[in-house]
């Protein structure tokens, strides 16, 4: 995180928040147009704030400070929607053999599990390219 110049809180009284209800106002900005700003933000809250990302109000406060529908996201979050299309993409990767996160994945094809760093992803993605030979840089999984 320090690498790119985040800031983690993890020396207070931290806490792992369910984050389903996040990526449903995530799929409601992928359909918008484009979600990372809000990811980004979420991620922020999370990690370097310490806000409760399982939280309607703080989601959707954060939705706001991304420029998106305040009462959209309330609706969004007291009722089901987007629901069973976040249990599908969840399904779908875990069929794809992830776990947990992070999980990045190369052109659809190859799966980087767990934390890296900047210089890992370097050398994965200059393999990918062919620029750099397999047994120079770490290999990923083929989803």
């Amino acid at each position: 995180a320090a690498e790119a110049g985040l800031e983690f809180k993890l020396d207070r009284d931290t806490r792992v928040w369910n984050s389903f209800d996040s990526h449903r106002l995530v799929y409601w900005a992928e359909l918008a147009g484009d979600p990372l700003l809000l990811k980004t933000a979420l991620f922020k809250a999370n990690f370097c704030e310490g806000r409760q990302i399982s939280n309607h109000e703080v989601l959707a406060g954060i939705a706001v400070e991304c420029g998106l529908d305040g009462e959209r996201a309330k609706e969004i979050l007291s009722t089901e929607t987007y629901l069973d299309e976040v249990d599908e993409r969840m399904k779908l990767w875990m069929s794809r053999g992830i776990r947990g996160v992070p999980a990045i994945i190369f052109n659809e094809r190859h799966l980087v599990e767990g934390g890296q760093s900047a210089s890992t992803f370097v050398k994965i993605m200059r393999q990918l390219a062919g620029l750099d030979p397999p047994e120079t840089a770490p290999t990923s999984a083929p989803v």
